[in-house]
């Protein structure tokens, strides 16, 4: 059982409950994991890995992601959402539909966002939220904690006198929830995210998912699950002989060489520039491997290359 299960997390689940809950369906000793934690308020695409593809968990984690939320304003909450406690309440200062798009143009791009006091961002070893439920967030140098990030798109979906209701698509590592308190900041307001939904993770899209209540057994989750082989994690696939992929599996170095329009590798690159996935003649990945020499083109129009392999599968 090896592959992606693209499960629809529900409201008020954290991402760790939905892991133990297939856990239980699947057997304790397989290998479980989860592509980007989504907070309790939130809802959406929670895409779980499964055996031999939670190798693949981090190369997944940086495929961008789309979000839907609604903003209400007049209020700001220690979370930053609806489940945090008011610090700050201030009557709503009017703003225009112009004024949303001015700053949500003004917010796309990349650049250095802090995160959250209520996060799983660890700071000495600890997540931060455990320092906000102790009381002691003031301990913590959120701004030494800022990561860069991408928001690549950003859309009004709608909006009234006192809430904005938005689209983002962002790199990993982007918090909504201050994403969306910077909007309103840029509108003269407090505010804080009521409504959360990831509509497409790991590329998958949320009307690709189960719902979580309706996975109950193996074949449930066999139904749903998409082999690594369709995985995007965003690495070049090589393909190799039967011999080439023995070879590699007993951990020697090995050239190859292939006409370039055959293989996605990218040769304007070093070749220790990136991983690469590997697979054998059955298609079927087998490993994750590195180039460690590049030589230049023959007469005959062939790139020559030597891989490892860092990782099997």
């Amino acid at each position: 059982m090896d592959g992606l299960l693209p499960i629809y997390k529900p409201k008020g689940v954290i991402s760790k409950d939905v892991s133990r809950i297939l856990q239980k369906i699947i057997g304790k000793n397989h290998p479980i994991g989860h592509v980007g934690t989504l907070d309790p308020l939130a809802e959406g695409v929670l895409a779980i890995v499964l055996g031999k593809a939670t190798r693949l968990q981090d190369y997944l984690l940086d495929s961008k992601k789309t979000y839907e939320f609604r903003v209400e304003l007049g209020k700001h909450t220690d979370s930053l959402d609806a489940d945090g406690a008011v610090l700050f309440e201030k009557p709503i200062v009017g703003f225009s539909k112009n004024q949303i798009l001015e700053a949500l143009k003004e917010l796309t791009g990349a650049y250095c966002q802090v995160p959250p006091l209520y996060s799983a961002v660890k700071w000495q070893g600890k997540p931060l939220y455990e320092y906000a439920r102790a009381g002691r967030g003031d301990e913590v140098p959120l701004s030494e904690l800022s990561r860069r990030i991408e928001i690549y798109a950003a859309e009004l979906i709608d909006y009234g006198d006192h809430y904005v209701t938005c689209r983002i698509e962002c790199s990993k590592g982007a918090y909504v929830r201050v994403f969306a308190y910077d909007l309103c900041s840029k509108l003269g307001n407090y505010g804080n995210v009521t409504f959360l939904k990831r509509i497409e993770a790991a590329g998958v899209s949320a009307g690709k998912c189960l719902h979580l209540n309706e996975v109950n057994s193996k074949e449930d989750v066999l139904s749903k699950l998409l082999p690594m082989e369709v995985l995007e994690t965003g690495l070049s696939v090589l393909h190799v002989s039967q011999a080439v992929e023995e070879k590699l599996l007993q951990g020697q170095k090995q050239i190859v060489a292939f006409p370039p329009e055959l293989n996605k590798i990218g040769y304007d690159t070093a070749p220790s520039d990136k991983d690469i996935l590997l697979a054998g003649p059955s298609q079927k990945l087998f490993g994750i491997g590195m180039v460690i020499e590049r030589q230049e083109l023959d007469e005959m129009g062939l790139n020559r290359i030597v891989i490892k392999l860092k990782r099997g599968l």
